[in-house]
């Protein structure tokens, strides 16, 4: 086993890593490496991998300080961010486990979420931090978690505590270092009927860090009572929603709702929408005879631009027709997972998920007694089968997620 990480050891690794440049120049003398000023050893520890900081923390109180303080996180916090990790997640006798996986380097590593409360749900995060549901007498409660800080706490009571959570969204301001929840809820008790026909009333209800305070958006549709994945893009949330030909976004800034009009998504219905690194792209399953016969990738064709030269009143019409395409999308095929692949990976009678990494897409399989992953990396066009999960079990799977994991991260 290892010793305990020291700075005589890191400076002790610098000299072995810098060496000697020149026969004839002075070895250098690791006593003065062992030193370094606060500020250049929090550059050194700043560029450190994932899994240090996992040591770190264990180590002792004192580094354990050190990746804390405030000089400390004020130089990481100026680090660009590390690679996305697909967050791999299961229950086993009531126990959270977890690990993510490096797409750069394609290896597992075991993440503690000893921080995350009991009995919890997590929804998925961003910016380096996991949104979690759980009960509390008889109330839902939204709690926010750091997994590396192993930071966390209850967010305000909600407006509606008793309804039905549809789903939840995390987005993070990386420039101000705050967040907000965004929240689809199934209005209880139902409604009486209507129109001859039930309808179910939802509500939209958005968290914002900065002000600690939830906020109550009128006007929700019914649509996202039952979504197949959103994507967070150009400052608006994307959901793909329950009826075949429509998709719904919101607005963060407008705080609203509108509809986005697709043109081609007949062919394209049983998918998925997921993020990746901002733009959404859609996996489908491709049936023949009854049986799954492949994966599709489709993402969204650029969008027309309204011109902003000077127009005379008789096109005037025409340019108002141009700006209400802006809301229109059209779907085309990216790539298709090669058959032996996805001979090897799937099961006619498996379930599927997907989710967006970075540049990467994740595809999970439960079939055959095990879980099987697979990659497509977008900007490469390769697939890839990922084996080796440390936490894999069938029977206990509660979800993929992209996780980017940040020390600087505030709850």
């Amino acid at each position: 086993m290892e010793g305990p990480i020291t700075t005589d050891k890191v400076s002790q690794h610098l000299v072995q890593e810098m060496g000697d440049t020149d026969d004839d120049e002075e070895p250098l003398n690791g006593s003065l490496w062992s030193k370094l000023p606060d500020e250049v050893l929090d550059q050194v520890l700043a560029w450190l991998p994932l899994t240090a900081f996992f040591r770190m923390h264990c180590v002792c109180k004192k580094w354990k300080e050190i990746i804390s303080s405030p000089s400390f996180l004020e130089t990481y916090s100026r680090v660009p961010f590390q690679t996305a990790f697909f967050l791999h997640l299961i229950r086993v006798n009531g126990v959270l486990m977890a690990a993510c996986h490096d797409p750069s380097v394609n290896r597992w590593q075991r993440l503690p979420l000893d921080s995350v409360p009991i009995n919890a749900y997590i929804h998925g995060g961003a910016g380096g931090l996991l949104c979690c549901q759980r009960v509390v007498n008889a109330f839902l409660v939204l709690s926010i978690c750091n997994p590396l800080t192993k930071c966390w706490r209850d967010l305000p009571p909600m407006p509606h505590l008793n309804t039905a959570t549809c789903f939840v969204r995390v987005v993070a301001d990386k420039t101000s270092n705050t967040y907000k929840v965004i929240r689809v809820a199934q209005l209880q008790p139902l409604p009486p009927v209507r129109h001859n026909g039930a309808r179910i009333e939802l509500c939209t209800e958005v968290y914002e860090s900065r002000c600690d305070m939830w906020k109550a958006v009128t006007n929700t549709p019914s649509d996202l009572r039952f979504i197949q994945g959103c994507s967070m893009s150009n400052g608006a949330l994307q959901c793909r929603t329950s009826t075949t030909r429509r998709m719904m976004t919101y607005d963060l800034e407008q705080e609203a709702w509108a509809e986005l009009f697709t043109q081609n998504l007949d062919s394209i219905l049983d998918s998925k929408l997921v993020d990746c690194a901002g733009k959404p792209f859609l996996v489908t399953r491709v049936w023949k005879g009854g049986l799954v016969e492949s994966i599709d990738i489709w993402g969204q064709k650029p969008r027309r631009s309204v011109c902003n030269s000077r127009v005379s009143d008789t096109t005037i019409l025409e340019h108002e027709e141009e700006a209400s395409s802006l809301l229109n999308i059209e779907w085309e095929e990216v790539d298709r997972m090669p058959n032996n692949l996805f001979q090897e990976w799937s099961s006619s009678a498996g379930l599927f998920y997907h989710v967006g990494v970075g540049n990467s897409i994740y595809s999970t399989c439960l079939a055959r007694g095990a879980t099987k992953l697979v990659t497509y990396n977008l900007c490469q066009k390769k697939w890839q089968l990922v084996v080796g999960c440390p936490v894999s079990h069938i029977n206990t799977y509660l979800g993929g997620f992209e996780f980017c994991p940040r020390l600087d991260a505030a709850v």
